[in-house]
């Protein structure tokens, strides 16, 4: 190959790199798009996701977009007006989504994979969020290294149900940092997610069946407002939660360096082999009924709440058992040691005690079984 014909592909690969963006883009879908037609672009790329590959879309109103049994790839989406939208089992693949409204739309079998969804503007006072408020999620799925940045998942409708896999949740702008706000959710799957620092990932999630946060990191962040049957939190690493709502059944399990701190109304609670570095269990509330097993250096607290039966069992060289200002109405102790344990004001009307290196007068009363 002589080096005129080299210069000449480099040059052709050049034009392609600069000009690819739209370039290849048939000149109907062009058209469509700068008329803001939203019936003819679902129409143009429903025939060919492929026209759409590659392309940088901005500043487009396209509401109503209808699209189904398609892959969208490789496409920066900046400023796009897609309310009302309706999408059904469609992927978003290696895409960018920058301040981007699916205000009112409905997704159904929807996943964002390796894609950002993110705000226009740095500060609270220029800000646009990608945002999907009053929306129906069916069977949605963040994944595959997907950014939520300051993305709005408010007031979803009825119905809804979401998936965040292998993702990172992060606050951007200072102040915007609900990501659940007010919305009905049937399940919500947190799973080897990094939630960063300043994220409130709730406030009021309403009528969820199972909330299951595990194998993620979840860095001083607060889930509060939260209504479900189930929630697991399992096998989180270096985490500080704190959870508060309703619930029938709690779970926290084989959490390590992590501190979890649920607060609420709540039937079962079950911790079990939870420790590590700093570790604790923190429970108050109104609670029927809590068991803690099976930890090693973990710190357990129960102060100012209201609890029907508890049973700390086989937890070894506890840091610390707070009590204060706990009413409990059966308290069983069984094959623990604990460095510290407060019981200031503490109104415990039985114990049931073995095996355990504390002093009974820790508790602070005489009258145990």
């Amino acid at each position: 190959m002589n080096m005129q014909y080299k210069i000449m592909i480099g040059t052709i690969l050049v034009v392609m790199l600069l000009f690819g963006v739209n370039g290849c883009m048939s000149k109907e879908l062009k058209n469509a798009l700068n008329n803001e037609d939203a019936q003819v672009v679902s129409q143009l790329v429903q025939n060919d996701p492929d026209d759409i590959s590659g392309a940088s879309l901005k500043n487009y109103t396209l509401r109503g977009l209808e699209l189904h049994d398609l892959t969208i790839t490789n496409v920066d989406m900046y400023n796009l007006d897609l309310q009302g939208a309706k999408l059904t089992n469609v992927t978003f693949e290696d895409c960018t989504l920058t301040g981007v409204d699916f205000s009112s739309s409905e997704f159904h079998n929807v996943r964002f994979m390796d894609t950002t969804l993110e705000p226009i503007g740095t500060t609270r006072y220029d800000v646009k969020e990608t945002t999907f408020k009053n929306s129906l999620l069916d069977k949605v799925g963040f994944g595959d290294g997907s950014k939520l940045l300051d993305v709005l998942l408010h007031s979803l409708a009825k119905g809804s149900s979401l998936a965040i896999v292998d993702c990172t949740i992060e606050v951007v702008v200072e102040g915007h940092s609900y990501v659940f706000y007010d919305s009905y959710l049937e399940n919500l799957l947190i799973d080897r997610t990094n939630v960063e620092e300043g994220v409130a990932l709730s406030l009021a999630i309403f009528g969820a069946e199972n909330v299951i946060i595990k194998n993620s990191s979840l860095t001083n962040v607060d889930f509060y407002g939260v209504q479900a049957k189930n929630l697991l939190i399992q096998n989180n690493q270096d985490t500080l939660l704190r959870v508060g709502g309703e619930f029938e059944n709690v779970k926290i399990v084989e959490n390590n360096d992590s501190r979890i701190v649920l607060n609420g109304a709540i039937t079962t609670v079950y911790a079990s082999d939870n420790g590590g570095g700093n570790s604790g269990v923190s429970l108050r509330g109104d609670i029927s009924k809590v068991l803690v097993k099976d930890g090693s250096g973990l710190g357990v607290s129960f102060a100012r709440g209201v609890m029907k039966t508890v049973e700390v069992f086989n937890c070894d060289n506890m840091r610390y058992l707070e009590l204060k200002s706990v009413v409990i109405d059966e308290l069983k102790l069984i094959t623990l040691d604990a460095e510290e344990i407060n019981s200031t004001e503490t109104v415990i009307k039985k114990i049931i005690y073995r095996k355990c290196s504390v002093e009974r007068e820790q508790l602070g009363r005489k009258d145990y079984n």
